[in-house]
């Protein structure tokens, strides 16, 4: 998927076969969908323990930092 911050929700989904003209799935995502609410929670956490994973690098543990 592929977005920019503008973008928000309902999400229309089609997803095609490969080399296909027919949608084999389609679905709407509509704000308060269970399944999108609890992925974005558990991606929005993984992201933030991902991020203070990171070590600091060694040149910003100087002095005074």
């Amino acid at each position: 998927m592929r977005s920019n911050l503008a973008v928000g929700l309902p999400i229309e989904l089609a997803i095609p076969p490969r080399d296909a003209s027919q949608v084999e799935l389609s679905y709407r995502i509509e704000p308060g969908d269970e399944y999108f609410s609890n992925l974005h929670l558990r991606w929005s956490e993984a992201l933030r323990a991902t991020y203070q994973a990171i070590p600091r690098p060694t040149y910003a543990a100087g002095p005074g930092r």
